[in-house]
């Protein structure tokens, strides 16, 4: 790669509680042809078409306010049952959990609490700043344990990258904070080098209406086999965002206003690790 950047890291302070939600609209799902490994919570409607919610955690399997809507599809879960406040219709599908009323509004107001605390805090520390201008590559050095790294880039930038490579040890933690009203990850490669983990890279766009997600790097590329290609090994904030996965990958969390997974879109089980982030605030040298 010829843009190598090795990256200012600073300290990050802020609460621990984790919520083990695979994704959280603060409107109305949509599924249609994907699946989600975990729950998901949404303030609106529920719609799922040929589309599989699978929880094995704790949390509910869904906790929706408004109308479920299940069409060839299913919701199951291992431990826990489902909150609906609205009307549930079910067509050639199943929900295999069993159904209660709706969910307490201080689950949505927790959730809200602990990502806007985290997005504030991120956006107040002091960052490394990505061009935005430069070609469709970009590497990003870590190697600082125990120490968080943040980084801002234009949403402009971020569109026209199509291979990203992020390299660190299983200590490093990440911010990647997208400038912009629209974010757009598109058919990008994404290279996890140096034993980083995915649930200690989170994207946030704080300022996007919509963010629009799909990647083509699903597996091992023959022509490099020591490169680690995941899908998108993140979680996305984006509260404001009308948020969009298609046919892609995505190993986190998404937390956003509408959210729609489509086109064999999918979203692996992989809960950030929100105490990785409270460290005390240390400039690095």
């Amino acid at each position: 790669m010829k843009n190598l950047f090795t990256l200012f890291v600073f300290g990050f302070c802020l609460s621990a509680s984790a919520y083990d939600v695979s994704v959280v609209s603060n409107g109305n799902f949509v599924g249609l042809y994907g699946d989600v490994q975990g729950s998901v919570y949404a303030r609106g409607n529920l719609d799922i078409q040929n589309f599989e919610i699978r929880s094995t955690n704790d949390t509910y399997a869904v906790a929706v306010f408004g109308d479920v809507n299940v069409r060839n599809a299913s919701i199951s879960s291992l431990k826990t049952h489902a909150r609906i406040g609205g009307k549930v219709k079910v067509s050639n599908g199943r929900i295999h959990v069993k159904k209660k009323g709706a969910p307490a509004h201080s689950l949505f107001l927790d959730i809200d609490h602990e990502v806007s605390d985290f997005i504030d805090r991120a956006q107040a520390l002091e960052a490394y700043n990505i061009p935005a201008y430069g070609n469709s590559s970009l590497t990003l050095n870590l190697h600082r344990p125990n120490r968080v790294s943040v980084v801002r880039i234009q949403a402009s930038r971020l569109a026209r990258l199509r291979e990203l490579t992020i390299n660190g040890t299983k200590d490093d933690s990440l911010v990647i904070i997208v400038e912009g009203i629209y974010g757009e990850i598109r058919d990008l490669s994404i290279r996890l080098q140096g034993n980083i983990q995915t649930n200690r890279i989170a994207v946030v766009a704080p300022d996007a209406l919509t963010f629009f997600a799909t990647t083509s790097g699903l597996a091992s590329d023959l022509s490099n086999p020591v490169a680690n290609r995941t899908g998108m090994p993140f979680t996305i904030l984006a509260p404001h965002a009308d948020f969009t996965l298609t046919n892609g990958l995505l190993t986190g969390q998404i937390y956003a206003e509408d959210v729609r997974i489509g086109g064999d879109g999918q979203v692996n089980f992989g809960i950030l690790d929100w105490e990785s982030f409270a460290k005390k605030p240390v400039v690095s040298n």
